[in-house]
């Protein structure tokens, strides 16, 4: 599988269930927000070292311009931000008040760090690596992903991430949602040509 398309896939996996999180949150019970966070926790953990232990290093290696290795730098630093809110979501979640709001702020913070990724960091790595590296790449991510599902010592165990986003067998109307959202968001962004 090609890195890029094993990271697009764990975004949307990630941004789905933080989005069905939100969709449940103000019903849920106590126990169910926390299955969900563990989830998610599992899901961004795997995902960052993926990214740290291996993809940034070749892009990295790969990269010529000073402002790939910046690219990389804020990447990390992002990580770093979300791994410091998941416990305060946790400790939220155990409250009556305040648990959406820090929801919603870690699913801006979310979005915002993977549209840098796909925008700015995915393009590059397309083309300072090139198709056949990343592949090579994802092979690697692939088989390390495997070993890190199997060795996860969170709460939450489940089905091994196998070529299909974990949101299409967890959530498959959120995967939906986002990618409708996605395809709206694009042909906002492309600029309309006017006729002479």
């Amino acid at each position: 599988m090609n890195a890029l398309e094993l990271l697009r896939n764990d975004h949307t996996a990630v941004l789905g269930l933080l989005s069905d999180l939100d969709k449940i949150a103000a019903d849920a019970t106590r126990k169910k927000k926390m299955q969900m966070l563990n989830l998610i926790e599992r899901e961004v953990k795997i995902h960052t070292a993926l990214e740290e232990k291996i993809f940034y290093p070749a892009f990295r290696k790969a990269a010529k311009d000073g402002g790939d290795t910046e690219l990389v730098h804020e990447a990390v630093e992002e990580h770093h931000l979300v791994d410091k809110v998941l416990p305060d979501l946790k400790i939220l979640a155990l409250k009556k008040d305040g648990f959406l709001a820090k929801l919603r702020v870690t699913e801006r913070i979310v979005n915002e760090h993977i549209e840098r990724e796909e925008t700015e960091m995915f393009p590059r790595a397309q083309k300072i690596l090139g198709a056949g590296a990343l592949d090579r790449i994802g092979d690697r991510m692939s088989r390390e992903k495997e070993k890190l599902y199997k060795s996860w010592t969170g709460l939450v165990r489940g089905p091994l991430h196998r070529g299909k986003s974990l949101v299409d067998k967890v959530t498959p109307l959120a995967a939906k949602e986002l990618r409708v959202r996605a395809r709206a968001k694009s042909k906002k962004a492309s600029p309309s040509r006017k006729k002479k």
